[in-house]
């Protein structure tokens, strides 16, 4: 729509130089579809650009483009809306549920976790010893913590 109605400006206008009649044609599709599908109130557009009907057609392309517009920033604070709500609920039902979780929402806290897919240990016999082993591992850590 930006670009159809960049075509209507008024130092174009002024000098006569407006869409032909194969460029206007495509356009008129293209605003006609955007009008069907954003349930907007139809508008007649002529078949032919001229001096008589420039002005009108920039009219009426404003206003549907103010219409569109309108539209959008409704459609984001919708949006906006249903977040804000949804993240309202969010933080309740880990109020009701898992306060440790709404805390850390509330501090913007991540929960951060090592993964240890290898030990280093070392040994009285063997010196330092690697371990890949998954089980040996848990135990390791599990006695190192205790």
């Amino acid at each position: 729509m930006n670009t159809i109605l960049l075509q209507f400006r008024t130092k174009y206008l002024s000098y006569s130089l407006w869409p032909d009649r194969k460029n206007w044609s495509l356009h008129k599709a293209t605003i006609l579809l955007i009008i069907a599908e954003q349930y907007i109130d139809p508008v007649d557009f002529p078949p032919l650009l001229n001096q008589d009907n420039i002005r009108l057609v920039k009219k009426n392309l404003l206003s549907i483009y103010r219409k569109l517009y309108l539209k959008a920033r409704l459609e984001q604070r919708l949006l906006e809306h249903k977040q804000i709500q949804h993240h309202i609920q969010l933080r309740c039902n880990n109020y009701d549920e898992d306060l440790t979780k709404m805390i850390d929402s509330i501090l913007n806290r991540s929960k951060r976790t090592i993964v240890l897919d290898r030990l280093l240990v070392k040994d009285p016999v063997h010196g330092s010893v690697l371990i890949t082993d998954v089980h040996q591992i848990q135990q390791h850590a599990v006695q190192h913590f205790q």
